[in-house]
């Protein structure tokens, strides 16, 4: 792959991590909708379209299902739904990744869409994850 992904942030070698069966678990997404929204009038059905795109460009086919986290929509549950976006108005993005990282018996990827905060508590999450 060519692409630089890093966005110009520092960016933690993961290559030890990859296996062979990395492309085909699950790949859970986690957006927090507060610190990183969807734009206004944004179609959802191509946003979620995109991340999916996103991440079959890294190899990872697997993705479910998109959790966007606090904030709210403006658009409808049926957008929602035909993206494939879950809207947690009032969920807890920390615990529910910390929950899902945990409960799982077998290997599966996380993406997580934030704004990059280095002092909050999803950046120490992460990092301990």
């Amino acid at each position: 792959m060519d692409k630089d992904l890093s966005c110009g942030e520092d960016v933690e070698d993961l290559s030890e991590f990859i296996t062979d069966d990395i492309g085909y678990r699950n790949t859970e997404v986690f957006w927090d909708l507060v610190r990183c929204p969807i734009p206004t009038g944004a179609n959802l059905k191509s946003v979620g379209t995109s991340i999916r795109a996103a991440l079959g460009e890294l190899g990872l086919y697997g993705c479910e299902c998109i959790n966007a986290y606090g904030g709210s929509m403006n658009h409808s549950k049926d957008d929602l739904r035909n993206a494939e976006i879950l809207h947690e108005p009032q969920g807890e993005l920390v615990a529910d990744l910390i929950l899902y990282a945990g409960t799982w018996g077998k290997p599966r990827n996380l993406m997580v869409i934030p704004k990059p905060d280095p002092d909050s508590e999803l950046h120490r999450v992460l990092k301990c994850l």
